[in-house]
């Protein structure tokens, strides 16, 4: 290169580096502040007291459990959260919260395990503070796989991927209201026609299931994982098999054999000591109106499931 193209090639990059370090700031102070991850984050993490019930998974166990009603509890279950990302958040939980936590609920639904789910890692800003990732391109066989994860978390976690590389405007927009104890209802959805249910049932369950596999064995490990530290800890599972509407029922029985699924799911914490089940698919079958759409529930509904399960688990207690 000749000395005039070093001297530009000098120039720009002097001239990005405040570029990058304003974006950061702006990025920090935006996601600190707007992004639901890190504000429930924040207030898990100030949080000092025993827990009865800690909620983790994704935007089932997010949505569907109030922890006002569960108790002394909280929901740290967020939208998409895989078990790659549920096990390295429990990890550092246990480590940090040992013998504070009594309980905690793990969903354990039909698409948990789906390999649609296995390659996910949004949000690489929050999550770099939890996953390894370059142990988890090992684990799963490819050891730089996950680096643009890497990089993007550490180093430009201003931008992302697809429809939001930009993040600092994404996360500008996101909505202000206050998490209480880490949850945040749904708002109950306009009445619609069945044929529209039937419609927004399908493309739920075809993003879910619709390609690949059922049964990813990664994920299948990092659940089995998540049973063994809580053993560990002496920390007692509730897994939940969420509710989902009838509509959505039938279009997964189209995709994969639920029945089938079904028992191997139940398999998986069969013979667990210290785990129980909680089959609540079908509870709610004949109250659509407590649905925010074809698989979650609203604030109404996540009410009634929660006094559901705080009386379930009390009635475990009471078993002993």
């Amino acid at each position: 290169m000749s000395r005039s193209g070093t001297l530009r090639c000098s120039v720009f990059l002097l001239l990005m580096v405040p570029v990058h370090l304003l974006l950061l700031a702006v990025h920090d102070a935006a996601a600190h502040s707007r992004s639901l991850l890190f504000r429930v984050d924040r207030l898990f993490w100030s949080l000092h007291e025993d827990l009865d019930y800690l909620v983790l998974g994704d935007s089932h166990a997010q949505d569907d459990l109030d922890p006002a009603i569960l108790g002394r509890a909280f929901n740290f279950a967020s939208a998409g959260e895989t078990y790659l990302q549920t096990r390295a958040k429990l990890k550092k939980i246990l480590r940090d919260r040992s013998g504070r936590i009594r309980r905690v609920i793990l969903p354990l639904d039909v698409h948990s395990f789906s390999s649609f789910r296995a390659g996910r890692m949004e949000d690489a800003d929050y999550w770099v503070r939890y996953v390894d990732f370059l142990e988890l391109g090992r684990e799963e066989g490819d050891p730089l796989g996950r680096l643009p994860e890497l990089i993007e978390g550490q180093l430009i976690p201003y931008l992302g991927r697809g429809k939001d590389w930009l993040r600092v405007l994404n996360t500008l927009r996101r909505s202000q209201q206050v998490p209480v104890r880490g949850y945040l209802g749904r708002k109950s959805a306009a009445p619609q026609s069945l044929q529209k249910r039937w419609a927004l049932a399908h493309r739920r369950a075809r993003l879910h299931l619709g390609s690949g596999e059922a049964e990813d064995p990664l994920l299948v490990g990092a659940f089995e994982d998540c049973l063994d530290l809580c053993a560990e800890h002496g920390v007692e599972i509730l897994a939940v098999k969420f509710p989902v509407s009838p509509e959505y029922d039938q279009a997964i029985r189209e995709l994969v054999d639920v029945d089938t699924l079904e028992e191997w799911l139940t398999s998986l914490v069969a013979d667990r000591d210290g785990v129980k089940l909680l089959d609540l698919r079908r509870e709610l079958f004949d109250r659509p109106h407590l649905f925010a759409d074809a698989d979650h529930l609203d604030a109404r509904g996540a009410a009634v499931l929660s006094h559901l399960v705080r009386t379930r688990g009390e009635q475990w207690e009471t078993d002993g």
